[in-house]
C-alpha cells in the first residue's frame, strides 16, 4: 500500500460520507493512524485539498483503537481454519467479520471511556489490553 492506493480507496467513500452525514458549517475529524500511507505527502495534500481534518494519533495507540481489538477476534478466529490460499483467507475474513455481533462493536465503543481513564493513569504509557 501507499498514499496514492490508500487515497484511492477512501476517496469514493469518504467524500460522499462526509458530505452525506455532516452540514459544510460542522467540523468533523478523520481518525486514521500512522501507516506510512497514511502519513504520505500525497495523502496528507489530499486531506488538507479536501478540507479534511485529521486527529493527531499517537505511534502506539492499540489502546484507542477498537478496529484493533475487532482484527484480535478475526485473527483469533482464523487459528480454526485450515486456509489454502489467499481467497480462502479473504473468504474466511468475510465470513468472520459478518459474525461479529453488534454487541461486540457496541461493548468495544462503550470501553472508551475507561481506556482513556487508564491511559490518563498510566500518563500516557501503553497500558494492558482491556
Amino acid at each position: 500500500m501507499n498514499g496514492p492506493t490508500y487515497i484511492s480507496v477512501i476517496e469514493p467513500v469518504l467524500l460522499p460520507f462526509i458530505e452525506k452525514k455532516f452540514d459544510r458549517d460542522v467540523t468533523c475529524y478523520y481518525v486514521q493512524d500512522n501507516a506510512p500511507w497514511h502519513k504520505s505527502a500525497f495523502s496528507m495534500k489530499w486531506f488538507k485539498k479536501n478540507k479534511i481534518n485529521l486527529v493527531d494519533w499517537p505511534a502506539v495507540s492499540l489502546d484507542f483503537n477498537v478496529i484493533e481489538n475487532l482484527w484480535d477476534i478475526i485473527d483469533n478466529k482464523l487459528n480454526d481454519y485450515r486456509l489454502n490460499n489467499v481467497n480462502d483467507l479473504q473468504q474466511t475474513i468475510l465470513e468472520i467479520w459478518i459474525k461479529i455481533s453488534n454487541e461486540t462493536c457496541e461493548n468495544l465503543v462503550r470501553s472508551m471511556p475507561r481506556r482513556i481513564n487508564k491511559c490518563v493513569c498510566v500518563k500516557g504509557n501503553t497500558s494492558a489490553k482491556y
